[in-house]
This record gives structure tokens, C-alpha cells and sequence, in this order.
């Protein structure tokens, strides 16, 4: 159904390491990250890694979703089991943003990977509060 669109564009890589992962996206440069999971159990990884690039996602209101999406903020939570319409506007709505409604959106994706999912800054406020809390 894609296949003869010449607008869109899209990439099945199979299994890549995470460098060789990143690499492809700083190569691509997706406009949008899309994942339509009904049953995710945590954050997904994949999610995060594309937040730290600053790609907005479109994303279902399952598992640990909505602690990544902050809908109209860095991208659009959809219900848990969206229909193709749905996605369909998601889509539209990001495309059709000015230039600078993208870049406020890819802004915020970055931080909100920075604030919430960046391990070396995770690690030093853990480390911080285990401090405090050993010194009771």
C-alpha cells in the first residue's frame, strides 16, 4: 500500500545494534517515531532513543507510553487501540505544523529525553538520593 507513494517514505532495518541504530536515524532524520502497541509493559527503549535525537512520537495510551509522550507537547498519545484513522490524523496534524511548530516539537522531545531518560543524568540524581537517604 506504501510502496507506490511517492511522499512517504519508510525503513525496515531489521536488527541493529544501538550505535548502528543511532547512526541510522541521525542518517534518516525521521520527522516521527510510530508505535501502535496495545500491550507494551514499560517505557520502550526504542521510544527513548529517538526522543534523545529529538524525534516526537505517536504513541498508544499503553504501558509506559504515556511517561514518554506528553500529548501536543513532544508528540500525540492516541487511545490504546487506535484505528487506522486515528494514526491517520496524527500524522496530518504533525504535517501540516509550520516549521517552527516541528522544531518546538522536537525540542521538547530532546528534553524530555534529557530530564527523564538520560542514564548519566539518572544515575548522579539516584546517586544523590541514596547518599541522602544512607545518611539517616
Amino acid at each position: 500500500m506504501l510502496g507506490n507513494k511517492k511522499n512517504v517514505e519508510y525503513f525496515f532495518a531489521g536488527f541493529l545494534d544501538n550505535e548502528e541504530l543511532i547512526e541510522a536515524y541521525k542518517e534518516i532524520k525521521p520527522w516521527l517515531f510510530i508505535t501502535t502497541s496495545a500491550t507494551e509493559g514499560g517505557a520502550p527503549v526504542s521510544m527513548q532513543e529517538v526522543l534523545s535525537l529529538g524525534v516526537p512520537c505517536i504513541g498508544t495510551n499503553a504501558g509506559g507510553i504515556p511517561e514518554i509522550i506528553e500529548n501536543g507537547c513532544n508528540g500525540f498519545l492516541l487511545k490504546t487501540d487506535p484505528n487506522t484513522s486515528e494514526i491517520r490524523t496524527a500524522i496530518e496534524n504533525y504535517y501540516r505544523f509550520t516549521k517552527e511548530q516541528r522544531a518546538e516539537y522536537r525540542k521538547n522531545a530532546f528534553k524530555t529525553w534529557e530530564q527523564r531518560f538520560d542514564a548519566k543524568s539518572n544515575a548522579g540524581q539516584l546517586l544523590q538520593e541514596l547518599t541522602v537517604l544512607l545518611s539517616k
